[in-house]
């Protein structure tokens, strides 16, 4: 009943660009699948999805990674938020006739651009996102003299390469990017694209698309070809890719209503769970690598939601990597119970151990739990990230 893994990628290669001459293409993966995991070839991705050479795939595949190196982004660069989910580093791009208007180049030196949608523009804002509030009308920070910020409230009316166009109480403006801190738009609930994926990219990013092909072996083809949720198409280079994690088939339990057991008095500061991010509110982080969903807590600390059935639960996890800023970052054990039998436990996780992927047999029905358990005698750096979160339903 227990299925745990402990196997994972050597340490990342040092930093590199997006420029071809930096990198070769990964023709080796790391393959996660629900009857296990390891190390084998990668032949790319073709109409029926990701291809391996040799012995045929162990149930369905859950996650693939690569050991591809980072590439640096400076620290106050833009970080953009869509109404997905989706995560991107870099910085605005110009308006582009071949990839729609505007557009965004990711992070890092020779970076590709991504055509986007305003409709699915969320957050934006220098070095981090800004916090959402109560309102009923989009906000808009800008840059004034000696570092004052001034914060206006309106509609976002056009996205360009030039900057924003805003509208006010006192009229539309538009203002240049270098203008901007950060604006905040009001939700909305965005399209729901079929047999997207999960990226997570070298510089930081993390975006859901639909990869139509790439070929290691085909010098025309060695670029992930993705479509975009509202339609456009990107080449982004496979040296660029670190993480593929699945989205079709399988329930995304990282959105799911999860109760929190014994919750912690309150705070001054907000130390409550995160979903899809840590608990200091900061992109769930483990090792050199983001995650785009799951959830963050403080050790000790325990989730519980009803298992259905049988199935297969698939959860990434470890220490946080905000806690190096903390003096005494402190070890987790992670344990999967269902009602009070325990289905599987890691050794004490520790802000240099790797993400450890846990494959989880439920054999039926009952309370499943997530508990986090610190071995330090307090838990200001026991930040633990469940991340992933994928349930496939037995039969």
């Amino acid at each position: 009943m227990i299925g745990l893994l402990l196997a994972a990628l050597p340490a990342a290669p040092p930093c590199q660009s997006w420029r071809a001459e930096q990198a070769a293409v990964p023709e080796r993966a790391f393959w996660i699948e629900a009857e296990g995991a390891g190390e084998g070839p990668w032949l790319g991705w073709g109409p029926a999805g990701p291809r391996r050479e040799g012995a045929p795939t162990r149930g369905p595949w859950l996650a693939i990674e690569f050991d591809v190196p980072a590439i640096p982004t400076p620290a106050e660069g833009w970080v953009l938020e869509l109404a997905d989910g989706s995560v991107l580093r870099g910085g605005p791009g110009p308006d582009v006739a071949d990839l729609g208007s505007p557009s965004w180049f990711l992070g890092g030196d020779g970076a590709p651009a991504l055509p986007i949608d305003p409709v699915y523009l969320a957050r934006q804002g220098r070095g981090r996102l800004p916090a959402r509030g109560a309102g009923e009308e989009d906000r808009l920070w800008l840059r004034r003299a000696r570092g004052v910020l001034d914060l206006q409230t309106g509609y976002l009316l056009d996205w360009n390469g030039k900057g924003l166009s805003f509208q006010t109480l006192a009229g539309e403006r538009q203002h240049p990017w270098e203008e901007i801190e950060a604006f905040c738009l009001l939700e909305d609930a965005p399209h729901s694209q079929a047999d997207a994926v999960w990226l997570t990219l070298a510089d930081g990013s993390t975006l859901s698309a639909r990869i139509l092909e790439q070929d290691p072996r085909s010098a025309g083809a060695r670029d992930f070809l993705l479509e975009l949720p509202w339609g456009g198409r990107v080449r982004i280079p496979a040296r660029g890719v670190t993480r593929i994690l699945r989205r079709s088939g399988v329930e995304e339990w990282a959105a799911a209503a999860w109760q929190e057991r014994d919750p912690a008095p309150e705070r001054v500061v907000d130390w409550s769970p995160k979903r899809n991010r840590a608990v200091d509110g900061g992109f769930l982080r483990l090792g050199t690598r983001n995650y785009p969903t799951g959830m963050g807590a403080r050790a000790p600390s325990e989730f519980a939601r009803a298992a259905p059935g049988p199935g297969l639960l698939f959860v990434t996890v470890g220490v946080d990597a905000a806690v190096a800023d903390f003096r005494q970052p402190q070890p987790v054990t992670f344990r999967v119970l269902l009602d009070e039998e325990e289905l599987a436990v890691t050794q004490p996780l520790g802000l240099r151990d790797r993400a450890v992927p846990l494959l989880v047999k439920v054999p039926r029905a009952g309370l499943l739990r997530l508990r986090a358990e610190s071995s330090g005698a307090s838990a200001p750096g026991a930040h633990a990230d469940w991340c992933d979160l994928l349930w496939v339903p037995g039969e």
